[in-house]
């Protein structure tokens, strides 16, 4: 005789919503996310890699010229101090090493 059970999943959603909602865990995740993708920003004096500004769940690059280098328009791609620098820079960073900017936001959430 078969015999169905049903499990219970109210309440999740709110703690998934609570956990992708978390301001520690977006600073924490841009903070990582910003100390990654530093390589694979265009580098010659350091301006915009240095103008990175974690805030959660994102990172802004502050320097008039940001947009262009990112879109790679206008503006050659300096290598110089960044061999891996590239224009969007956040993909190829999350192409290389995303999984590992996964793992680390698990920890933190285990940790919570």
């Amino acid at each position: 005789m078969a015999v169905k059970v049903t499990i219970d999943m109210s309440g999740v959603s709110a703690k998934l919503d609570r956990i992708a909602t978390d301001r520690g865990l977006g600073m924490f995740l841009a903070t990582e996310a910003a100390s990654g993708m530093d390589q694979y920003v265009p580098y010659r004096d350091g301006a915009l890699s240095g103008s990175a500004t974690p805030e959660p769940f994102s990172v802004t690059y502050g320097v008039p010229y940001a947009a262009k280098l990112y879109y790679g328009t206008d503006l050659n791609i300096s290598r110089q101090g960044h061999p891996n620098a590239t224009a969007l820079w956040d993909k190829a960073y999350k192409a290389a090493k995303g999984g590992d900017l996964g793992m680390a936001g698990t920890r933190y959430v285990r940790g919570m």
